[in-house]
């Protein structure tokens, strides 16, 4: 019985066979199924996009779309060179000469959004062959890392600020108190971070004139000017201050400060309006 079972079985094989049909088996839809789940799982975390040898565009997801700002009916037909930031960057060679020869390139790029902003992604761009090992079509496979990106721009930023030479703080706009300091503000004083939060511009200098930095600063207030300076004796040297109006995380408003030490530029043009009024003294007498 299971001699002829057996056979039976062979025989329906045979017959699909001949007009055509394979039996799937089991594992075979599992396989089948899990691919379709990958599938999924990569459309909606990765940017994915087709493109030609030639780097024509041929089509691209939904993530790709709504992270680039365009719809896919905009970018079918472009050269994907349209996308980038960096259009004449050796990159592009490079990624050229390795799908043609059947290698996968994988880095960093800086494609261009619809509108002009920078969106800088970590790509995976794959060739497709044919039977002959020939590069017919390319998938690019993306994430989007513009936030880390900034995040250690925005890092860079603040520690090259930190250690200016200039002293350079940031003040609440209702109550003049510290919201920030640098190493160089902080030195004045023989402060910590510790030890500015909470005090004012008013507490740091007794002698501070509240009512005629209130008037300098006005202009701000109004919207008239972006920015203001004035001259400040301090410690037996001159500062020129330029403050900005800023806003804060919490939406409030801030002045951003920066106080530079001109004294060595105000003592040489005193000393020049010295030797010139010198001179045309002598020239003067007989």
């Amino acid at each position: 019985m299971r001699q002829m079972k057996i056979k039976l079985n062979r025989f329906i094989r045979l017959c699909l066979r001949k007009i055509g049909l394979t039996p799937i088996h089991s594992g075979f839809l599992n396989d089948k199924s899990r691919m379709a789940h990958e599938r999924a799982a990569m459309h909606a975390h990765s940017i994915v996009s087709t493109a030609t040898a030639d780097g024509i565009l041929l089509g691209c997801n939904a993530r790709f779309q709504d992270t680039l700002g365009y719809k896919e009916s905009e970018l079918v037909g472009r050269e994907i060179g349209d996308i980038y930031a960096d259009v004449n960057s050796s990159m592009f060679t490079e990624i050229r000469d390795m799908l043609k020869h059947g290698e996968s390139w994988s880095g960093e790029q800086r494609l261009k959004h619809k509108n002009g902003s920078t969106v800088w992604v970590r790509a995976t761009i794959c060739p497709i062959l044919d039977s002959d090992g020939t590069h017919v079509k390319t998938i690019s496979i993306r994430t989007d890392i513009t936030a880390s990106k900034q995040s250690q721009s925005e890092k860079d930023m603040y520690r090259a600020l930190h250690m200016m030479q200039d002293e350079i703080f940031v003040l609440e706009a209702s109550d003049l108190r510290y919201a920030y300091m640098n190493v160089a503000a902080m030195r004045r004083f023989g402060w910590t971070t510790a030890d500015f939060t909470g005090k004012t511009l008013m507490a740091a200098h007794p002698d501070f004139d509240r009512t005629a930095f209130e008037q300098e600063v006005r202009p701000l207030l109004d919207g008239a000017v972006n920015e203001v300076r004035f001259m400040e004796a301090l410690g037996g040297d001159t500062f020129e201050n330029t403050v900005q109006l800023m806003q804060g995380p919490d939406g409030s408003a801030r002045f951003a400060c920066i106080r530079h030490n001109i004294s060595e530029r105000v003592a040489l043009e005193k000393a020049k309006d010295e030797f010139t009024a010198t001179v045309s003294h002598e020239l003067r007498s007989p």
